[in-house]
């Protein structure tokens, strides 16, 4: 399946919301208008904490998504088109801030050029030694080139998975597996930044710790924010070790977000 011709590159909004599948009443209905709205609340929600999960257990970071609004009695006046104007501009701002979010947690992101010939994608590869009260995460930034891109669904034959892109897919949700897709190309140019070392508190250490202790002490250690605790290498342009090589390299995205890219060797 060629990019440039048969699958348009989604972004993560559009990829998100065709995972939900929301969609707006034919006939002006407030009751239907509301029921659509809440199945999406209910849908993202689901989507969002399963999404955290596979932040926290393959990507080594922690993505925290807004809960969409309830609406109800504050817009029960309004015309229909008011109401409609209201609940998209709820959605809008929700998968906006999802999408700023992943930004925030640096998860990857994949570019295209114009004639889909050729991609560009980043990721980071973690490692997690894990300890009693404190685990060792370690976060490598990788940036790759590709020529020839084609993207497969992950459900294809031909697609094979290594474990964690797997458990990736296994542990999303129905709706967001149909969205994810697997590029594949033949890597020309690889770049690998400085690894981020830094220290998780396990179960058993954040019991001990105590929930009475501030965040500022625990939730930074857990979202990868910089802190005495932490060992880090700054990233920086100059610092990526650039090489060219010749290797299929396939990457797991949901629209234009990149959530794991290895190569087969």
């Amino acid at each position: 399946m060629h990019l440039a011709t048969k699958t348009r590159p989604k972004t993560l909004h559009e990829a998100w919301l065709r995972a939900i599948g929301f969609r707006l009443p034919v006939l002006e209905s407030m009751e239907r208008l509301f029921e659509e709205w809440t199945r999406f609340r209910d849908v993202f929600l689901v989507d969002a904490t399963r999404l955290s999960a596979v932040g926290r257990k393959y990507l080594g970071i922690d993505l925290r998504f807004s809960e969409p609004p309830v609406l109800g009695s504050d817009v029960a006046g309004l015309t229909y088109k008011e109401a409609m104007d209201v609940v998209q501009k709820a959605m809008q701002d929700v998968l906006f801030q999802a999408r700023q979010e992943f930004g925030r947690c640096e998860v990857g992101t994949i570019a295209y050029s114009e004639d889909g010939e050729s991609c560009r994608f980043n990721f980071h590869e973690v490692y997690r030694r894990k300890g009693l009260f404190r685990d060792l995460v370690s976060r490598t930034p990788h940036e790759h080139e590709l020529v020839r891109a084609r993207v497969r669904r992950v459900d294809d034959k031909d697609v094979k998975l290594p474990p964690v892109a797997q458990g990736i897919v296994n542990d999303l949700t129905a709706g967001l597996r149909r969205e994810l897709r697997v590029v594949v190309g033949t890597e020309i140019i690889r770049q690998v930044g400085d690894e981020e070392v830094r220290k998780e508190l396990t179960p058993l250490g954040r019991a001990l710790v105590g929930v009475g202790k501030t965040a500022a002490v625990t939730a930074p250690i857990a979202a990868g924010v910089a802190t005495a605790g932490l060992l880090r290498k700054p990233i920086v342009g100059t610092g990526l070790l650039a090489s060219a090589v010749f290797l299929a390299d396939p990457a797991l995205v949901l629209g234009d977000i990149c959530l794991y890219g290895w190569e087969d060797e």
